[in-house]
C-alpha cells in the first residue's frame, strides 16, 4: 500500500505556486518546467478533492493524508476564509472519498485558541492527526 503522507487542497482562485514548487515538480518528474506549471495550473482547483484522487490513480497511490494549512496569522486577515471554512471544504474532500482520502489539521500554536479549535477538529471533521509547520515563524519547541 503507498500513502502520500503531504497532500493539500487549493480551494481559493488567486493562490499561485511559488518557484520552488515548481522546480520541485520538474525535479520529481523531469518533465520541462512549463509543462510541470501548465499541469498545476490547469489542476489547481480542486476543492472536492476529484482531480487528487484521480492523479492517486495514475501514480499508483492508495491512500492520502491532506493537510489543511493556517496561514491566517502569516497571511493576516485579508484571507477570503476562515480556518474553519479550510477546514469543512477539507472535510467534505474526505467525505467524498472517504476511503481514499484522511485529514491532517494544520493549526498555528500562536492562535489563541488553537488547542480547543483542534479538539473541535477531531470531533467536527474527524482529522486523524496535526500539523504544526515551523515555516510560518514558529518552532515546536517555543
Amino acid at each position: 500500500m503507498i500513502i502520500d503522507v503531504r497532500c493539500f487542497l487549493l480551494v481559493e482562485e488567486g493562490e499561485l505556486f511559488p518557484d520552488w514548487i515548481i522546480d520541485y515538480g520538474v525535479a520529481l518528474s523531469g518533465s520541462p518546467r512549463e509543462k510541470v506549471k501548465e499541469r498545476m495550473e490547469e489542476r489547481k482547483l480542486d476543492a472536492s478533492g476529484d482531480l487528487l484522487v484521480e492523479d492517486m490513480d495514475i501514480v499508483g497511490i492508495d491512500k492520502a493524508l491532506l493537510t489543511c494549512p493556517d496561514h491566517g496569522l502569516v497571511r493576516g486577515t485579508g484571507d477570503n476564509m476562515s480556518l474553519d471554512e479550510y477546514y469543512k471544504l477539507y472535510h467534505k474532500a474526505v467525505e467524498r472519498h472517504p476511503s481514499r482520502l484522511y485529514m491532517i489539521g494544520g493549526v498555528d500554536p500562536r492562535r489563541p485558541d488553537a488547542a480547543r479549535f483542534i479538539e473541535k477538529a477531531v470531533k467536527e471533521y474527524g482529522i486523524v492527526g496535526v500539523s504544526l509547520a515551523n515555516q510560518q515563524g514558529f518552532f515546536p519547541n517555543e
